[in-house]
């Protein structure tokens, strides 16, 4: 029998195998992830529920654990649904003119009402290789999710407005978004990610990133998670 792969397990390969940098983080028992699991889902989808259910029902490292194990970044709080939908409400935007990039599994985009595009780079068999030599979980992409890459996605809707929640760009991913170009074909990016992660994107450098205590992503650090909002060049 193979032995089972911890959280910890990752977090030590991450950390270079230095279990000093890991300050004891462990995956929850075998029964507390069985909670967890029945608590979160609502068929495939995770549950819509408000920032104090999260916080109420999981402990920070078991949010971390949890988006860790099914590849989420971004958990679609009642909060964020809410405070997208008055954005394109107030911009006079339909849902039609909007679409997600990056969205994966589909979590937020969903809730929305809206188009969701990934590359669905991890279907790919020599990624899949790679992410089970690192023993990281393989993300199961959401089948309502189209797969298609972020910039011919832009190019194919024209969406005036773009929403990306912890998407990667070039340089830093081989096959991420090329925001810059991106941005020449909409009107606005809503981006939602975590300073300590996000700050450096080139995108963002002219425009500050709000923070908000309802926001709940799988960061080490919550305390930096943010959204930015930046203007495209239509």
């Amino acid at each position: 029998m193979s032995k089972k792969v911890t959280f910890e397990d990752i977090l030590l390969n991450m950390a270079g195998n230095n279990p000093k940098t890991v300050n004891a983080l462990i995956s929850p028992s075998l029964e507390r992830e069985k909670e967890i699991e029945s608590f979160m889902w609502e068929g495939i989808y995770i549950k819509l529920m408000a920032a104090e259910d999260y916080q109420r029902l999981l402990t920070p490292m078991e949010i971390c654990w949890f988006g860790w194990k099914h590849g989420i970044y971004q958990f679609p709080t009642i909060e964020l649904i809410e405070q997208i939908k008055l954005y394109l409400m107030g911009k006079k935007i339909l849902p039609s003119e909007c679409i997600e990039i990056g969205a994966g599994s589909g979590q937020v985009g969903r809730h929305l009402g809206i188009r969701m595009t990934d590359n669905k780079l991890q279907e790919d068999p020599e990624i899949q290789a790679h992410y089970r030599a690192l023993r990281q979980p393989i993300l199961k992409y959401s089948p309502d999710v189209e797969k298609i890459d972020a910039n011919s996605a832009v190019v194919k809707y024209k969406p005036r407005v773009v929403i990306g929640c912890w998407v990667t760009e070039v340089p830093r991913l081989m096959f991420g978004v090329k925001e810059p170009e991106m941005m020449k074909h909409i009107e606005r990016y809503f981006f939602i990610g975590n300073q300590l992660t996000h700050g450096t994107k080139p995108i963002l450098q002219k425009v500050s990133g709000e923070y908000y205590p309802w926001l709940i992503s799988r960061s080490f650090n919550p305390e930096e998670n943010r959204i930015w909002i930046v203007n495209g060049k239509l």
